[in-house]
């Protein structure tokens, strides 16, 4: 590590430069050549000019990264997170614990149309043997009756 003072200079090589900015030689070098950073005719960086350069583009040319470590390992377990919550949902889908949206719409609105058919042709069923009583009480208890065995075939069907 060479340190040259001159005039409250400080010049630094690129090696020195990347250990304290905490990043890898390879990306100083390419800083140097997309000309973001500069050296001078001896290799050597000016420290503070080339960090206050690199700080202040850093947004810039590494948009979403953070100087800040931990925001890379939370956006990575963040990222995990959603994977691991995608591969839970396919496998869900695979063992039938989970249907598509379309398909739920689907069987519920045949689910509909079956029940809305059973009790529109209640009447037709039940007018016959309702039609000898007189008696309010024997009418209803005819009527609770099929009603509850056509809600008792519903819930046994099975598939739609």
């Amino acid at each position: 590590m060479m340190k040259i003072k001159n005039n409250k200079i400080e010049l630094i090589t690129k090696s020195e430069f990347a250990r304290r900015m905490n990043i890898t030689p390879g990306r100083v070098n390419a800083l140097l050549k997309k000309g973001i950073i500069a050296q001078n005719k001896n290799g050597r960086l000016d420290y503070k000019k080339c960090k206050e350069i690199l700080e202040s583009n850093r947004q810039v040319y590494a948009p979403g990264k953070s100087a800040d470590p931990s925001a890379y390992i939370k956006a990575k377990t963040k990222r995990e997170e959603s994977l691991a919550k995608i591969a839970d949902l396919e496998f869900k889908k695979k063992s039938k614990q989970l249907i598509e949206i379309v398909e739920a719409q689907r069987v519920y609105s045949e689910a509909l149309s079956l029940i809305k058919r059973r009790f529109l042709d209640l009447p037709i069923k039940i007018a016959p043997r309702l039609a000898g009583h007189r008696s309010p009480n024997k009418i209803k208890a005819l009527l609770e009756k099929e009603i509850k065995r056509l809600l008792k075939e519903l819930a046994e069907v099975k598939e739609l």
